[in-house]
């Protein structure tokens, strides 16, 4: 259990008129003990009432993050983006745009690579982890193993 004074609230307000219309933090670190002073059931009141604004903030992020992702967009000529390597040709071609697919087929396209993405993506961090559990323990077996120089590429 925490005791008051530990740990460190946020709370957001609106922008004030004088801002950059970015979010003002306000640091409460005497919420902690506020929640000390609450009964069960209002404990439990308030954190569900934070669970909602947790969906909801998660909410405006992601639409925050497209509009991000919708300037990049604009801004980033395509043929930059062909000094990436594609790990799949489906990508190259759904990042490079498709003349006449709407918008409705490219947003279907972008599911189904953003799905498969993250497959490929789970499976190289699961590869990559194994690969250094190998390399731990080959480690262990002989320390001086990790005074080898690697190659610099």
């Amino acid at each position: 259990m925490r005791r008051a004074g530990e740990g460190t609230a946020h709370r957001l307000k609106a922008p004030a008129a004088e801002d950059d219309g970015g979010l003002v933090t306000d640091l409460v670190s005497s919420a902690a003990a506020d929640l000390l002073d609450l009964s069960l059931e209002q404990l439990r009141a308030r954190r569900a009432a934070l669970v909602e604004q947790s969906s909801r903030a998660a909410r405006w992020r992601r639409l925050v993050q497209a509009r991000l992702d919708l300037a990049v967009d604009a801004a980033v000529p395509v043929e930059e983006l062909d000094e990436l390597d594609a790990p799949c040709p489906p990508l190259r071609a759904l990042v490079h745009g498709r003349d006449g697919v709407g918008p409705v087929a490219q947003l279907a396209a972008a599911a189904v690579a953003r799905r498969d993405l993250g497959t490929y993506c789970a499976g190289l961090d699961d590869e990559l982890g194994r690969a250094t559990e190998e390399l731990v323990e080959r480690y262990r077996d002989d320390p001086a193993r990790c005074l080898v120089p690697v190659p610099v590429r």
